[in-house]
């Protein structure tokens, strides 16, 4: 049976290694950035399937961070 895209893509986001670390809750990032990059591509920031960390990009993220993630979990973002 051949699977469609967007069901590929639903088994994919549901079963990402949101592994906890230090602290026993999943964490967050990885559904975030996703989030981030989905919201990105959809304002026409970015266009193709190159994503530059931007500092638009990086507002993004640091938004749904700071609308989304309740958890003990703490932003850090390195400096380039």
């Amino acid at each position: 049976m051949v699977e469609s895209k967007l069901d590929s893509f639903i088994y994919a986001f549901s079963n990402l290694n949101t592994g906890g670390g230090k602290i026993k809750e999943s964490a967050p990032h990885k559904p975030l950035i996703l989030l981030s990059v989905i919201q990105a591509f959809e304002s026409g920031l970015l266009t193709d399937s190159t994503i530059p960390i931007t500092p638009e990009l990086t507002s993004i993220f640091k938004t749904n961070w700071n609308n989304l993630v309740t958890t003990g979990h703490t932003l850090v973002l390195l400096k380039r």
